[in-house]
């Protein structure tokens, strides 16, 4: 049992910036429990803290004497003697007391739960403090530095010795040991947990959903138009929930946003195609620029994004989606109403022993076919220029200045096939 006296207690006088002063008596301290008890006793016209929250430790205020003015996450509340006030570990609990007494003193009694560690938020001023273990300090949130700063010079002097460093940060390996940084994410893949899957390999999540709809679409063979609408909801239900949980991360957003940049003017200079030059602000869709087929018959905007990374890609393959449905509800509607509608194209006359080419838009750009028929008009040769072979150039400047861990991030925001290349 501890029995103290207020009175008894030494009284603690801190001046601060202008605004702020306050007297303060420790009835507990931190070392002496799971708790913090003081008495405060602020001057007339003054506060004790900046407006501030915390994320670990949650505090309760009791007014002893006297009157204030509470400002709060939801506005600003008067505050007397006999007042009970409770602030979340959280940025609801955000406060700043002052008394707007002309003459009394605010007295209080501050009860808070302590941790280890903690950490307050300073929403007016833009600032982070850390408090506990020694830390106890205070920073701008703008002034951040990479996470990876100065980290790779350890790498560095580990690879010089042949050790491949288990906590791996930097870029500065060796081509020998490059092939061992993809031989083990080949194998995390294998291995892959729901959360791996989620961080490296989200655009893949979508990609699936929406191959798992056609899929469903080709297999099962339906046999109304409201079958086909069904498959197509499904597919917008999936990617909406994947899209939701991606948005709602911020470490998620950090991750993929400037990564993997590539500019426009490389863009054009090494003739990309589809979701990757579009990310990068380039209007170049086969669909839009030839019109073949039917597709000068329908209405879909052409996505695209201007900053050139791995979000801005994400933000069009999903926006694709959108549109891609679009053309196919059209096509629906089109044989609904008019069954005289034919969604066929005629090719034309093709020569034999002559070469003849086309485009196509695939979900990884325009394909480029070459088609040869011998005298009997049967294919001859058939050559694919997969929509992978001008991308894949991308990729190697899309990676320089990043860290090897967002390697498998960027790769897979461009959805490169390494079998197309010889078709």
């Amino acid at each position: 049992m501890k029995h103290i006296n207020i009175d008894d207690l030494p009284r603690k006088h801190k001046q601060g910036a202008e605004g702020y002063e306050f007297y303060r008596r420790d009835l507990l301290g931190v070392h002496e429990a799971q708790s913090l008890v003081r008495v405060y006793e602020i001057p007339p016209g003054k506060s004790a803290y900046p407006y501030h929250y915390h994320l670990k430790n949650e505090e309760t205020f009791f007014i002893m004497k006297g009157e204030g003015l509470l400002k709060t996450s939801e506005g600003e509340k008067e505050v007397r003697a006999g007042d009970f006030l409770f602030f979340p570990a959280d940025e609801t609990g955000a406060h700043k007391l002052t008394n707007t007494s002309d003459t009394e003193m605010l007295v209080y009694i501050d009860f808070d739960v302590v941790h280890d560690m903690d950490v307050a938020v300073y929403p007016d001023s833009g600032k982070i403090g850390i408090w506990g273990r020694n830390v106890n300090r205070v920073w701008r949130i703008d002034d951040d530095v990479d996470y990876y700063e100065n980290e790779w010079k350890q790498d560095y002097e580990l690879e010089e010795q042949n050790y491949f460093p288990k906590d791996l940060k930097r870029g500065v390996l060796s081509q020998d040991l490059l092939y061992n940084v993809l031989e083990e994410l080949k194998i995390m893949e294998n291995n892959m947990e729901h959360n791996y899957y989620y961080r490296c390999g989200v655009i893949d999540a979508f990609n699936e959903v929406v191959k798992a709809g056609v899929k469903d679409l080709a297999l099962s063979h339906p046999s109304s138009y409201e079958e086909i609408e069904e498959v197509l909801r499904e597919v917008e239900r999936e990617y909406a929930t994947i899209e939701h949980i991606m948005w709602e991360q911020n470490n998620f957003i950090n991750r993929v946003r400037t990564t993997g940049i590539i500019k426009s003017k490389t863009a054009f200079d090494l003739a990309m195609v589809g979701v990757g030059a579009r990310a990068s602000g380039m209007e170049r869709d086969s669909r839009k620029d030839m019109g073949y087929g039917i597709y000068d018959e329908f209405d879909f905007k052409l996505v695209t994004e201007q900053s050139g990374d791995v979000e801005a890609r994400i933000k069009v393959r999903i926006a694709e989606v959108a549109e891609s449905l679009k053309i196919v509800r059209q096509a629906i509607n089109a044989l609904r109403y008019d069954n005289s509608k034919e969604l066929l194209v005629d090719l034309g006359t093709l020569r034999t022993l002559e070469g003849s080419w086309g485009i196509s838009e695939s979900a990884r750009g325009d394909n480029v076919h070459w088609l040869m028929l011998d005298e009997e008009g049967r294919i001859d040769r058939l050559f694919v220029r997969s929509a992978s072979y001008p991308n894949w150039p991308a990729l190697t400047v899309a990676v320089q200045g990043d860290i090897i861990p967002d390697f498998p991030l960027i790769n897979k925001s461009f959805e490169l096939c390494y079998a197309c290349l010889d078709r």
